[in-house]
Order: C-alpha cells, then sequence, then structure tokens
C-alpha cells in the first residue's frame, strides 16, 4: 500500500513542478534601418553665376547647395535662386546732353540702380531658371538685385571711367559720329561692377552691351553678354583703368 502510494505522489509531483530546463530566449526582431536622403544632389547643368540672354538677367547662386559624391559641390532640385538684373535694360534711362543736341559737347548716360532693370516678368525668369538648371517645377524665385555699375568702358570713343555715370566727353565736331547714333546706331559699352545686395562672394561682373537712343534725351541699355570675371581678367581691367589720365581711385573697383 505504502508502495502503491509513493508511485501516485511521484506522478503529481512529476507534473506540478516545473521544468528545471534554461528558459529558451525569446525571439527578438531585427531592424534595418535604411538612410533616404531627404533631397538628391545634383551637378549644375550650367555654369553659375550664369547668363539668361533672353531674359536679360543673370542668375547669380542657389540658396541650397549640397556636396556631390566623389567631391565638388551641386544643388539641390527645389533650390530657391537670386537673379540680378541690368539698370536700364526695361525702360528708358535718362540722358543729359550738355550743348546743342545735335552736336554736344558732352553726353552722359546715367545708369544707376533706379533704373528700370528687366524686361520680362519674374514669372518668366523663374520658368526659364527651371528649364536652364533642371529644377523642380516648384523652384522659387527670391529677389532680383539690381547690377551696380562701378566701371565702364566706351571703346568705339575711347572712353572710360569709374562711376555710374557714362560720359562722351569732347564730340564736339564729331557729328559724323553723333548723328547716326542719334539715328538709332548703337553705342558700344563695357560695364564692371557688382550685384548691389550684401553678399559674401566678392564677385566682379562684366557686362558687354549696347546703348540704344530710344527717344530725344532716352536710352536703353540692351545686355548681348554678361559674365563673372576671374582675378586674372580682373587685373587686365585694372590696368586699363590705372592708365586714365587724371588717374583715378581704380583700387576701390578691384579689390586686391
Amino acid at each position: 500500500m505504502k508502495w502503491i502510494l509513493g508511485m501516485m505522489m511521484s506522478t503529481v509531483l512529476s507534473c506540478t513542478t516545473p521544468s528545471m530546463q534554461e528558459p529558451r530566449p525569446e525571439p527578438t526582431l531585427s531592424i534595418i534601418k535604411l538612410e533616404v536622403p531627404t533631397s538628391a544632389c545634383h551637378r549644375f547643368a550650367q555654369p553659375i553665376p550664369g547668363f539668361l540672354p533672353t531674359h536679360s538677367v543673370m542668375v547669380t547662386r542657389f540658396l541650397k547647395t549640397c556636396a556631390l559624391e566623389g567631391g565638388g559641390t551641386g544643388l539641390q532640385e527645389n533650390s530657391p535662386f537670386v537673379a540680378m538684373g541690368f539698370p536700364c535694360a526695361g525702360g528708358e534711362g535718362k540722358m543729359e546732353v550738355t550743348g546743342y543736341y545735335y552736336s554736344p559737347k558732352m553726353v552722359r548716360f546715367v545708369l544707376d540702380t533706379a533704373c528700370s532693370m528687366i524686361t520680362t516678368s519674374q514669372e518668366k525668369i523663374r520658368q526659364a531658371a527651371v528649364q536652364t538648371w533642371g529644377l523642380a517645377p516648384t523652384t522659387s524665385l527670391l529677389a532680383i538685385n539690381p547690377f551696380a555699375v562701378q566701371y565702364w568702358e566706351i571703346p568705339g570713343f575711347e572712353e572710360a571711367d569709374v562711376g555710374t555715370f557714362l560720359e562722351l566727353r569732347s564730340i564736339e565736331g564729331q557729328a559724323k559720329r553723333w548723328n547716326p547714333i542719334i539715328k538709332g546706331q548703337p553705342i558700344e559699352v563695357r560695364l564692371y561692377g557688382r550685384e548691389n545686395a550684401w553678399v559674401q562672394e566678392n564677385v566682379v561682373y562684366e557686362i558687354r552691351g549696347e546703348l540704344h537712343v530710344v527717344a530725344q534725351h532716352r536710352f536703353q541699355l540692351r545686355v548681348k553678354h554678361a559674365k563673372a570675371m576671374t582675378k586674372d581678367e580682373e587685373k587686365v581691367v585694372l590696368m586699363r583703368c590705372k592708365a586714365i589720365q587724371p588717374a583715378r581711385d581704380c583700387t576701390q573697383v578691384f579689390l586686391p
């Protein structure tokens, strides 16, 4: 009887006593982190700064740049940008004449930043930049700053000076040259200066264009070409500026 009872007790204990084996580890989830870029970095489709001749503006900079794989600077396709317009390209500039209009002693063309600078809408400029640089369709144009003339040359008349006023001096008796101008022949000009805005970059631009007399005492600037100058190109123009007599302070324009 005792033997039977012992067997029964052993069976009950074996059913109720927890197993003494080591517990199996619970399964864990493996988390894979994928680095997804928020915006792709693209190479510049065109140089920056870049000229848009159909709209007479210069795209000067993009505000969202990025590092390209393998080195170099690129842009984010949704980067807003800033453009630069040219004075008197979008409206009639003031032309001051000293002496008789058909045989003047001096003619002054006022090319300050107050003169109207764009010839088309900002939306058309934005669309042209989007297409040229391959930007996102929603890319925004933040501002169009004026170009500030600091030094100028008029090759045909061998005139040059610092400042925003272009002057034809000592042209009295040169009716053969002046009369064609007031009848529609343009005056070739070279303009040098900077974007009239607070920027970190010290970029000097060369503008090549024409002055067209559109009415008596009124003219318009038509830009043919614009580019950012290299330091070597600046030195060449600086030497021409220093050759002007009497001497001008050209180093204020072309900084060392």
